[in-house]
């Protein structure tokens, strides 16, 4: 059993979404400058972060390789 509530959002959300697509006007946000900074800082270091684990995996597997040799497929 729903609760009014529950009806009542979704008919609101339904009308929002309606409405939305009957309008093409060009929707403008404002967003605090030190909050996108903070977000591309906080990207850049996950791409970093990302970047540098990669080179570190590949020069394992090149110091793992130069110690060891290839690693033959299994054999099963």
């Amino acid at each position: 059993m729903k609760k009014t509530y529950q009806i009542d959002k979704q008919r609101a959300a339904q009308e929002f979404r309606e409405r939305a697509r009957a309008v093409m006007d060009p929707l403008q946000l404002a967003i605090p400058l030190a909050e996108v900074m903070a977000l591309v800082q906080q990207g850049l270091m996950s791409l970093a972060l990302d970047v540098f684990t990669q080179l570190a995996e590949q020069m394992m597997e090149v110091g793992r390789r130069g110690v060891g040799g290839p690693q033959e497929p299994d054999q099963h």
